[in-house]
């Protein structure tokens, strides 16, 4: 007997879902009585600004890191590190 999955609706791809989530995050906001367009904005911009933030830092570290790993290596040093600091 073939099991068959209980049917829970139409599957929605990413994108449908996406929509579906920004749709109900705009809902959100044009039905609060104590939200105006302004401050929709003003939080949009915020949120935006973060994205912005939290990736350059990212590729700051990502391009510190390739800098660090590009760099030539003095294996005279991390032999004679690791002597001395009794690892």
């Amino acid at each position: 007997m073939k099991l068959q999955r209980p049917y829970l609706g139409p599957d929605n791809t990413f994108e449908q879902n996406r929509k579906i989530r920004l749709q109900e995050i705009i809902d959100d906001y044009l039905t609060d009585d104590d939200i105006t367009p302004e401050d929709f904005l003003t939080e949009l911009k915020e949120v935006i600004q973060s994205n912005i933030d939290y990736y350059r830092n990212n590729m700051n570290r990502s391009s510190n890191f390739m800098k660090l790993v590009s760099s030539p290596v003095n294996y005279h040093e991390i032999v004679d590190y690791y002597k001395h600091s009794g690892r």
